[in-house]
């Protein structure tokens, strides 16, 4: 596949493959979009970022924004989300009554029994 070197960096067209001492050659998918962000009283700080805001919509509700656009809906979002004491679990979803866009997503981290609720980090990572 053509392979460009420019100051700025490489760009590469094409299914990118590699051989990572695995045996055989395989397409790699790389990440397309990622943030880590902390909550504090409501006030999201984000920490760092790569293609990828957030904005609080409400208690435990977070919509991400896309810098670059996907070009379809078809990519992998994972998220993790601390616990805000050593007696709580938290979980992080996609927002119920939304989907996966090209432009960006809706999470929600919620406490089991007593509904959404901020987490005091959340790291997201998107794959496509």
């Amino acid at each position: 596949f053509p392979v460009t070197i420019y100051t700025g960096g490489v760009e590469a067209y094409g299914t990118f493959r590699m051989n990572s001492g695995y045996g055989s050659v395989a397409p790699v998918y790389g990440v397309r979009a990622w943030i880590n962000f902390s909550i504090s009283g409501g006030v999201v700080t984000t920490n760092g970022s790569g293609n990828l805001s957030v904005s609080r919509t409400g208690n435990g509700t977070y919509v991400f924004t896309f810098g670059t656009a996907m070009p379809d809906a078809n990519y992998s979002v994972t998220a993790i989300a601390q616990t805000p004491n050593s007696n709580s679990d938290i979980a992080c979803n996609i927002a119920n009554g939304t989907s996966l866009s090209t432009t960006g997503f809706t999470l929600q981290t919620a406490r089991y029994g007593d509904g959404n609720k901020d987490a005091s980090l959340v790291c997201v990572t998107v794959v496509r």
